[in-house]
């Protein structure tokens, strides 16, 4: 590097070049961990999955999402791998969204989450299995590979299967012209649908990330990973999308991210176990139960009297 000084004599500058010893270091896998492809180190990861709709009792038409959100602590979530994997079957459309990465750092700590997101649409009946999603990754507290998981799920669709080859194994004639005809339609209305298609994609991603559920997983995201700024700032955000509420729950809540912030900016020393964490994210579940439970009361209260009273004799 080039370093400019004043001479201590003539106060004139001087410029040197000076030269660094060079620093080598190499990186090896853990024998434990090797074959792991691709390679994962953390010091956890969690895999977890919602999906909306009725996968069970779809009529064509109708959609369900798959949504699984990985959440790593200890590396950049941007090692992850795709998680959602591709499905062909007759009868079933499938678009995935883009995925959504959101990195954090807690005391020089990586961490942070990966969520995919499909929509399967139903064409024709039949029912399809969606697969299992698993994650190998190494544990670097435990020294050894784990693996996260959750479950595949089946759907069925009501009503007439796709059109199937001809038994002697060749299509017929009636059924190359029909799904020549059908692939024109549905690459017209494909073209002209897509626009549409996309946007629908995009609000349906956008409300999702404005909703009260979005700010919740990111409440208990940061909690997990022990950023307490983040965590602050993110279990504001939810109460700000959930219905208000008062009571001992809310009071719990309060006081465990009082505790929280006490330990992180105050001057005393931060505590060695994980109880405020744990105890902070056990008061913002309760919180939330609470409030749903109120959302539901004043739900049912405003609920409409009969339209045509039964008479008390």
């Amino acid at each position: 590097m080039t370093v400019t000084f004043a001479d201590p004599e003539t106060r004139d500058p001087v410029t040197v070049d000076l030269r660094t010893d060079e620093i080598a270091f190499e990186g090896t896998v853990p024998a434990a961990a090797e074959g792991l492809d691709p390679f994962i180190a953390a010091a956890a990861l969690t895999l977890e999955q919602t999906v909306e709709g009725t996968p069970d009792d779809l009529a064509p038409g109708g959609a369900v999402t798959r949504t699984v959100t990985a959440r790593v602590v200890g590396t950049a979530p941007l090692f992850l791998p795709p998680l959602i994997p591709p499905l062909a079957a007759d009868g079933l459309a499938a678009y995935p969204s883009e995925p959504v990465v959101v990195e954090s750092e807690a005391d020089g700590v990586l961490s942070g989450e990966r969520m995919e997101s499909v929509t399967y649409v139903a064409e024709a009946g039949g029912r399809h299995a969606t697969p299992p999603i698993r994650v190998r990754w190494f544990n670097l507290a435990e020294g050894r590979i784990e693996t996260a998981e959750v479950a595949g799920f089946e759907i069925a669709i009501r009503g007439p299967t796709a059109p199937q080859p001809a038994a002697d194994g060749r299509p017929s004639v009636l059924w190359i012209v029909v799904g020549a005809l059908c692939a024109a339609l549905a690459g017209t209305a494909g073209f002209r649908l897509r626009p549409r298609v996309a946007a629908w994609r995009r609000r349906r991603r956008e409300a999702y990330r404005a909703s009260e559920a979005f700010a919740f997983d990111r409440a208990v995201a940061a909690l997990r990973s022990r950023d307490t700024g983040e965590a602050l700032r993110a279990v504001a955000l939810w109460s700000s999308r959930a219905l208000p509420a008062a009571g001992p729950v809310e009071d719990r809540l309060a006081d465990a991210l009082s505790q929280l912030g006490a330990t992180r900016y105050g001057r005393g020393r931060r505590p060695s176990t994980d109880a405020p964490w744990t105890d902070a994210l056990a008061a913002l579940r309760a919180a939330r139960r609470g409030r749903r439970a109120a959302a539901a009361d004043i739900a049912a209260g405003q609920a409409l009297p009969p339209l045509n009273p039964r008479q008390v004799s």
